[in-house]
């Protein structure tokens, strides 16, 4: 069953592709190997047979055909390497080791044996040349040994081809086996999550190879989704509990105008109260609407290149008026050529949320700053106040929906202020912290500045 399983992997085939391609390579490497072989030993054949051939010759200058019998007679005795034949014009064979051959001029091979018609066949590599009255000599060297030679290459690459190939298959299934292993480890354990472990996670052997980097990058994505079902159920529960009162008073409304209205005045005191209570729930819904559309950044669409200078103007004199109604002191620094990429309606909305959020739960005489600080990559806009700020503990919880410290309760709101912040936030890639500014609060928020 587990063979099964390996003959079927993608590593697997590769290693049978990989034993093909190296026996082709192999088998190219053996002929070209052996033809250079070839190529060099015949020419050191053919350069030994033309020197011998020399040699002789010169043996044999100034002497009859008679005298070049006699030097071919005595070096067919003293040099046991080489193989001559001297045969007169008619084919006679007049001297040498070798019986009488076809007479052929140049070089080539010949078949035959010795001067015996008994022992094996040799192959010979020589030359022939005419000589002293037409007489023809024939002087070679054996090559059978070079033949041997070829036969004990061929073996030997015969035996290296199926080592290699076996090496390679057994490499083959051991490296499919781990392989195997491995993303069955990794299929157990997405199949425990698709059942309801939305803790499992993917094993990591610390090895940092392919493997391990992705399944590094599916827990992050698991962790993500984990986050978002989380947050979602959390956003279901506060949802649940903040708009069951409003909707209790809604009913409220509509029972005692049922009950207890008995002039036209009197309905439409309880249809208003009532209508004032639905506008509540559908900003709400709109709200959560906004902040779901903005999370799933689907407004990156209307991106631009924007200066955040005269949309921070801008919203700052928006609200001066609503400090000085509460005696707060509104002191701006604000730089120019502040470039980013964005979507400017959006930011506008950001910063009145903050400005918002600092004059309403400052008290009145307090000193709300707004500034910005840049350096050559970041944007920072800090908006601070000496109010009453936010307890440390909270400062992580105020970005969740309907979240509201116990002095916000007594204000009007929802909870969903600083949510659409950090949503905005996050779609422009942009940093949000909450500082302490010992008394009060500081939030900045740090974009990354486009250049040029």
């Amino acid at each position: 069953m587990f063979l099964d399983k390996i003959y079927n992997t993608s590593s697997f085939r590769h290693t049978v592709i990989s034993s093909i391609v190296l026996c082709i390579a192999l088998i190219l490497l053996f002929y070209l190997a052996r033809w250079s072989s070839d190529t060099g030993v015949a020419g050191e054949i053919n350069k030994s047979v033309a020197s011998e051939t020399r040699e002789v010759l010169n043996n044999a200058n100034g002497k009859d055909l008679q005298g070049l019998a006699k030097v071919v007679t005595h070096l067919s005795t003293t040099a046991p390497r080489f193989f001559y034949v001297l045969q007169d014009a008619e084919g006679h064979r007049l001297a040498g080791n070798l019986p009488a051959v076809q007479p052929v001029l140049g070089i080539h091979d010949w078949r035959g044996r010795r001067m015996t018609s008994r022992g094996p066949v040799f192959r010979i590599h020589g030359s022939g040349v005419r000589t002293i009255d037409g007489a023809y000599l024939f002087v070679g060297l054996a090559a059978h040994h070079f033949a041997e030679d070829r036969r004990g290459l061929k073996d030997e690459f015969i035996w290296l081809t199926v080592f290699a190939i076996l090496l390679i298959f057994v490499l083959g299934l051991v490296t499919s086996g781990r392989l195997l292993r491995r993303v069955d480890a990794m299929s157990h354990a997405s199949r425990e999550i698709i059942s309801g472990d939305l803790d499992r996670r993917l094993p990591i052997r610390g090895t940092n190879d392919e493997f391990d980097r992705l399944a590094t990058s599916i827990n992050a994505m698991l962790d993500r989704l984990q986050a978002l079902m989380n947050s979602l159920r959390q956003i279901l529960a506060d949802e649940a509990h903040d708009l069951r009162m409003p909707l209790a008073r809604l009913r409220q409304n509509l029972e005692h105008a049922r009950n207890k209205a008995v002039t036209v005045e009197d309905c439409h005191l309880a249809l208003d109260q009532s209508m004032a209570q639905m506008d509540s729930i559908l900003i709400v819904f709109s709200s959560l609407l906004r902040i779901a559309q903005i999370e799933s950044c689907a407004r990156r669409g209307g991106f631009k290149r924007l200066d955040l200078a005269p949309l921070l103007r801008e919203v700052i004199e928006l609200y001066r008026p609503v400090a000085e109604e509460k005696e707060q002191t509104l002191i701006t620094k604000i730089e120019s050529d502040l470039s980013i990429e964005g979507d400017g309606e959006l930011l506008k909305v950001l910063f009145v949320n903050i400005l918002d959020n600092a004059t309403k739960h400052a008290p009145p005489g307090c000193t709300i700053h707004a500034a910005t600080i840049t350096d050559e990559k970041h944007i920072c806009v800090e908006i601070a106040d000496n109010g009453p700020g936010i307890p440390e503990p909270c400062k992580a919880k105020v970005f969740q929906r309907f979240y509201r410290l116990e002095q916000s309760r007594t204000t009007p709101g929802h909870g969903l202020g600083l949510s659409f912040v950090a949503a905005v936030a996050g779609l422009h890639d942009a940093t949000i912290n909450l500082i302490d500014n010992a008394p009060g609060l500081r939030v900045r928020v740090t974009f990354a500045r486009v250049a040029g």
